[in-house]
């Protein structure tokens, strides 16, 4: 164990001390300038003694591996408070040749050649070297030739004032796409039926908003002739949309097949740019502080030195709070892209199958939460789909229409990998589990079309007849199915607005109940122990969910409850329909033991002795004996 380290990290200063130092030391200053950041005032009572403890990003013990500083964290003991310097050295130092500092510092800009250096070096390692990454794409020989139908020549000179549209016949070989936010109506230059002659022949870059500019730029830059932006290789106003419908379910495939994706990650319109001012640049930190470097295997008596400075926003964060990645259309685009770099306002990232690394030599590896594309989507889980449809609507469309078509390309790459077939985006082979989406903030509405009308865009159990955000209970993939489920007829992998999708019907044989949605909401006092409604009211919020209502039968006995789609727009009569059973115990973020998983019918019309019914919400019966059921046969629009 290095001098100084125990198994907490490296321990200094008492705070008092720290204070006291940091009058004369700079990085004593430092540190306890980062140490006061904080709403809450720091204990200083007497009698308090509280250390302060610095350990680097990557434990610093040979147990835990090497000595690799790149973020060194602030600790105070008997405390919460934390403060965070980066470290870095230049490239050539002996500091970073060694390894002992990760962190490198940002290039003063994004478009120079030095920082299309690095990210070709990135891109390069990764076809050479990640053979996770050059897997097999979503669909290979004609498919993969056919799309995209047309991509941009940018040419071999960078000095280059123009380019072209090109078929994809006439330009073999790989291409880079686009991933941006077009921004309100007028900002984007598009191909119309009235100007694609002519931008078959060339279009002038000065007319294209700058996020498409700097990707023909970019493009150049990174020794690529071919580039895909939907706005210019999709015609826009075809006739009945045929040009979009058929490249729209392919979107996976042009993203997955790219030999790079470029994101506009800071950009919230098509003319924000990928290059930004770099504002953080260190050069440009209000403190930096040049350390001393010395190391047993140093083989010269010369100066060496890395650098510490206040960290600044952390890219990650900045990215959860980009436009950009609340568009619905980002979540397939950077899940299925093989290799994507993120531009960013601080500096650009670099995201492939294996990894995320930075300007700032540091990785950003968040996979679970930022990339299913990684190991989990390869592994097709069940569950996997319920965490990327909860992930998906969450975010914003411009046209309700596109609901299923964004995150087509996700659904078929799942196909492909295991076999299992999608319907108006639920998986058939996990329908007791897929059909059980909950309204995640209750008063769902009808979806707004491209024309303005509002119809019908999927059948009622699909999670896409609705807008606004759905979730899953993590007890549903554990639950027992208890009922017989499946799509009517052979409509799965059909194109997502294709009629015989939207009129997709389930048949369902299992247990039913008539039941009665009460006026008395879940959140009301001392309902939830009665409803034994377990750990639901954690996720969706029992005090604050608007659409949550406790279920009794026609005698007034409390059965249970439900989270209703659309809140009180139906007033029934309902029937709740036992798809699965869970069997955990009865506890605070558990269901009930013997519980049912159910989802809240209501009869539309009735053809012979068979009813029709449409789904209307989704919940948890767990005040019924077996004789209280009936055994009922029923489809469901």
């Amino acid at each position: 164990m290095p001098d100084g380290c125990d198994e907490f990290g490296y321990r200094h200063l008492t705070l008092e001390a720290l204070q006291k130092s940091a009058d004369s030391c700079p990085l004593c200053h430092m540190i306890a300038q980062e140490l006061s950041r904080g709403d809450e005032p720091i204990d200083t009572r007497a009698g308090t003694e509280q250390r302060v403890i610095l350990y680097s990003d990557v434990y610093p013990t040979t147990e835990y591996g090497p000595r690799r500083v790149g973020l060194v964290i602030i600790q105070l003991s008997n405390s919460n408070r934390c403060g965070y310097l980066q470290a870095f050295a230049e490239p050539e130092s002996e500091a970073a040749l060694s390894g002992d500092v990760a962190g490198r510092p940002l290039h003063q800009h994004a478009d120079s050649d030095e920082a299309f250096h690095q990210i070709n070096k990135w891109v390069d390692d990764c076809v050479q070297n990640h053979s996770e990454c050059a897997s097999v794409p979503l669909a290979s020989g004609s498919l993969a030739d056919e799309f995209p139908s047309r991509l941009i020549d940018v040419g071999v000179e960078e000095s280059s004032t123009t380019c072209a549209l090109v078929s994809r016949a006439d330009a073999r070989g790989d291409y880079v796409a686009l991933s941006y936010c077009w921004g309100p109506p007028g900002q984007q230059l598009c191909t119309l039926r009235s100007n694609l002659t002519t931008h078959m022949t060339s279009i002038n870059l000065q007319d294209m908003p700058l996020t498409l500019r700097h990707a023909v730029i970019a493009t150049r830059k990174l020794g690529q002739r071919y580039l895909w932006i939907d706005a210019l290789c999709i015609i826009q106003d075809d006739i009945d949309g045929a040009d979009w419908k058929r490249e729209a379910p392919q979107m996976g495939l042009i993203y997955q097949n790219a030999h790079c994706t470029l994101a506009a990650a800071a950009a919230s319109t098509s003319t924000g740019g990928l290059f930004y001012p770099r504002r953080d640049h260190h050069v440009t930190a209000p403190v930096i502080l040049r350390i001393p470097y010395s190391a047993a295997h140093q083989t010269s008596t010369r100066t060496r030195s890395w650098h510490l400075t206040p960290q600044t926003t952390k890219f990650q964060h900045m990215l959860q709070a980009s436009v950009w990645n609340s568009r619905g259309w980002v979540l397939q685009e950077r899940n299925l892209a093989r290799r994507i770099a993120l531009f960013g306002r601080s500096q650009t990232v670099f995201e492939c199958l294996r990894h995320s690394v930075g300007e700032d030599g540091l990785t950003h590896d968040d996979h679970a939460e930022k990339r299913y594309g990684s190991a989990a989507l390869r592994l097709g889980h069940d569950w996997i789909w319920c965490g990327l449809v909860r992930d998906y609507t969450a975010r914003a469309l411009t046209y309700g229409d596109d609901r299923l078509f964004a995150i087509e390309g996700l659904a078929h790459n799942l196909a492909v990998r295991t076999g299992k077939r999608f319907c108006a985006g639920l998986c058939v082979g996990a329908l007791p589990m897929h059909v059980m989406w909950f309204s995640a903030a209750g008063g769902m509405g009808m979806p707004a079309w491209r024309d303005g009308g509002v119809r019908k865009r999927a059948p009622s159990w699909s999670w896409a007849a609705l807008e606004g955000p759905v979730m899953w209970e993590g007890w549903v993939s554990k639950a027992t199915t208890a009922c017989g489920l499946e799509v009517v007829g052979d409509v799965a992998g059909l194109a997502p607005d294709d009629i015989r999708v939207r009129d997709a019907q389930l048949s369902f044989q299992g247990l039913t109940v008539e039941v009665e949605r009460s006026s008395q909401t879940v959140a009301a006092e001392g309902l939830m122990n009665d409803v034994q409604a377990g750990g639901m009211g954690y996720t969706l919020g029992f005090h604050s969910h608007t659409a949550c209502f406790a279920l009794r039968g026609s005698s007034g006995k409390l059965l249970g409850w439900a989270v209703f789609d659309k809140q009180k727009d139906e007033c029934g009569p309902f029937i709740a329909a036992v798809v699965s059973r869970n069997s955990s115990m009865g506890t605070r973020g558990k269901p009930s033991a013997g519980s049912y998983n159910v989802v809240i019918l209501m009869p539309t019309s009735q053809v012979g002795s068979k009813p029709d019914y449409t789904r209307v919400g989704a919940g948890e019966l767990s005040h019924l004996s077996p004789e209280e059921f009936a055994q009922q046969a029923l489809r469901i629009l």
